[in-house]
């Protein structure tokens, strides 16, 4: 008897070590039932919670755990103008469904973790990244009354630029302006390919790396010809939007400012590479008398930069000052002089 009990005892250890949803002792994430639901949410209610609808046997709920976990301990710790929770609830144990949380007339989600927000009494749908940084980044947001979404846009997030090793090879592109800049405005001659991914995407993470690989191969033999970039469509979907993006990861290429065609089959590296020397021998050609003067003007502006060489805003001339800047600089000076000079003379 006493040995069943032990194995018994060791079975459920081992158990509750095998899965990683379940909650010690000392964490911060408030478990709750069916019961306690309500109460948890009405007594909270001048707080801000997210709350996890999970299943013990779901793989993005087990990875998701160890996050959501450190996340909630750090919140604890915040200083922040509203107090934030992090609660969850397993919506597949049969003693929780009477909740009937997953109904179209309650929170209407289908599938596993699914996260909601609730603050001033309403609830919408979480956002925001599932890792710890991502989680405490977004709930800290809304307890202090910001747009978190409006608040990560401005941090620029991104796959290659947060790798040093990448971003020598891939430039990720900030946004709109810096889009235009590099891929549209830019009269060097080269085919830019782009990749369109998002930072929270399995695949698209697994795919960097490969990316990486295949640039530096297509490099290797026509940097001349060719340039990568990347561009987080999750965070400036617009762009991607107005690109003809509607899905992630996403490869196409771009030459003389116009989008050219996507890539069919994306793979690993060896398919970019294949793809990409195929469309440099299919329309890359020799530039022009037109585009070596556009190049060269470029190149000596410093690119599409409209700030002076100081820093300072451009000076918006009068048109008669205008017409003598575009004399040489002698011609300038000589004329500003006799200019001077014979108003000096008409008084």
């Amino acid at each position: 008897m006493k040995l069943f009990l032990l194995v018994t005892s060791l079975l459920a250890a081992f158990s509750a070590a095998d899965d990683p949803t379940k909650e010690p002792a000392d964490s911060k994430v408030t478990v709750l039932t069916a019961n306690t639901f309500h109460r948890f949410v009405e007594k909270h209610s001048d707080d801000v919670v997210l709350m996890e609808f999970y299943a013990p046997w779901c793989g993005h709920c087990k990875q998701l755990a160890p996050h959501y976990r450190s996340a909630a301990a750090e919140l604890a710790t915040m200083d922040l103008p509203k107090k934030v929770f992090l609660a969850k609830m397993d919506d597949s144990d049969e003693s929780n469904r009477k909740l009937r949380a997953g109904a179209e007339d309650m929170y209407n989600f289908t599938s596993y973790p699914s996260l909601f927000v609730f603050t001033d009494g309403e609830h919408e749908r979480y956002g925001g990244a599932r890792e710890h940084e991502g989680i405490v980044f977004h709930m800290a947001a809304v307890a202090r009354d910001l747009d978190p979404y409006e608040e990560e846009l401005k941090t620029k997030p991104g796959l290659y630029k947060s790798n040093p090793d990448y971003a020598t090879v891939i430039n990720d592109l900030d946004d709109e302006a810096d889009f235009a800049k590099h891929v549209v405005d830019i009269p060097d001659n080269k085919l830019h390919v782009v990749e369109w991914y998002s930072d929270r995407c399995p695949f698209c993470k697994s795919l960097a790396s490969e990316y990486v690989e295949a640039a530096k191969k297509v490099l290797g033999k026509s940097e001349d010809k060719v340039q990568f970039h990347a561009v987080n469509s999750r965070v400036f979907y617009d762009l991607a939007e107005s690109n003809g993006i509607t899905g992630y990861p996403w490869v196409c290429f771009f030459y003389e400012g116009v989008k050219v065609e996507d890539m069919a089959g994306l793979g690993g590296a060896d398919s970019i590479v294949n793809w990409v020397n195929k469309k440099i021998g299919a329309s890359w050609h020799e530039p022009t008398a037109e585009q070596l003067a556009a190049q060269a003007k470029w190149t000596e502006g410093g690119g599409d930069e409209e700030e002076g060489s100081c820093g300072a805003p451009p000076v918006e001339l009068p048109a008669f000052d205008k017409y003598l800047f575009e004399l040489d600089k002698a011609a300038y000076k000589e004329a500003v002089t006799k200019l001077m000079a014979d108003m000096m003379a008409a008084l």
